[in-house]
């Protein structure tokens, strides 16, 4: 099971490097602040920063109380679950920068920002900060971790991130929590804390608006469980194992108009109101087929029927 672990690692670390790049939507105003923590936002930085075409909705209650003693005055103090809806905007936190000379284009001794660590965040129009509620986690960019070919300054080994990463979970009961938290992943993977990077008099943070993506965040997740599982070389993942083989498979058949259209396979459809169009038909037929011994995929652009087609998948599955 070594080669099937050793391709999951490699389709891992290709969706990571993908996923870590630079941010691009960078706010040009720097936050800065007398020590190394962002407690809120205030009114005229968020002018900058609010975006009303952005705007999400949450409930952001407060973390429940436990452990109370039978004292009637803390049973009084615990908070009212709140139910009402704030508006917010999602966005990203850089708290260190790493500088380079530039020497080509520009004035040598001139000097760029880099931002290799972001955090991600839920802002309210009047600045206060939320922990993320959809299971976003802090990003090391992968221009700053070794081995790196590029000549740009590193702050950790991707050897260290991988193992710290490893079903890590950050605490997102409230905003001062979750800081420390990232700061404290940030030391880890690092070594060092977001205070040793300050090289003038306040700290400085970098803005930018949240890039996500969910699909991707679940396929890493998905990757993780099978990479890092404890009996993860005993599994066995007969799809994998046909799609990583050596010999090539034809990829289709030549099959007649009756293989297609009166397809003996086809027992099943999971309601009649989208049926399967011609190129639909084919597809399913070939997969269908005898010929059709090992991994059979289908691509193809949003709104072509993939899906459709995997429904009648499941559903002569379920007749069989």
């Amino acid at each position: 099971m070594t080669k099937i672990i050793n391709w999951l690692k490699y389709y891992r670390a290709s969706l990571i490097d993908g996923s870590r790049s630079e941010k691009n939507k960078i706010f040009s105003n720097l936050l800065q602040r007398s020590n190394s923590s962002l407690d809120s936002i205030s009114e005229n930085e968020m002018k900058v920063i609010w975006d009303d075409q952005k705007i999400v909705k949450f409930n952001f209650k407060p973390a429940p109380v436990t452990n109370l003693d039978d004292d009637f005055e803390a049973l009084k103090n615990i908070p009212v679950e709140d139910d009402k809806l704030t508006e917010i905007n999602k966005i990203e936190i850089a708290p260190v920068s790493i500088t380079t000379v530039i020497e080509h284009g520009y004035t040598t001794g001139d000097t760029k920002l880099h931002y290799p660590f972001w955090i991600p965040a839920y802002v309210s129009k009047a600045g206060k900060l939320f922990p993320p509620k959809e299971g976003e986690t802090p990003l090391f960019i992968r221009n700053y971790l070794e081995p790196n070919p590029r000549d740009l300054p590193t702050i950790a080994l991707m050897e260290v991130l991988d193992k710290k990463l490893k079903n890590r979970d950050f605490n997102t009961s409230n905003w001062s929590s979750y800081w420390k938290d990232c700061e404290h992943f940030f030391k880890e993977v690092s070594g060092k804390y977001f205070k040793d990077y300050k090289d003038s008099e306040y700290h400085q943070f970098s803005i930018c608006k949240l890039e996500e993506s969910n699909t991707t965040r679940n396929i890493l997740n998905l990757y993780n469980d099978l990479v890092f599982d404890k009996d993860a070389k005993k599994q066995r993942y007969p799809i994998l194992e046909k799609v990583l083989e050596v010999k090539e498979e034809t990829k289709n058949h030549n099959l007649s108009a009756i293989e297609i259209f009166l397809n003996p396979n086809h027992l099943g459809q999971m309601n009649g109101e989208f049926p399967l169009s011609l190129s639909q038909r084919i597809a399913f037929a070939q997969f269908t087929s005898k010929h059709n011994q090992k991994a059979f995929a289908i691509n193809g652009p949003p709104g072509t029927g993939k899906t459709t087609i995997l429904q009648s998948v499941i559903a002569i599955s379920k007749n069989n």
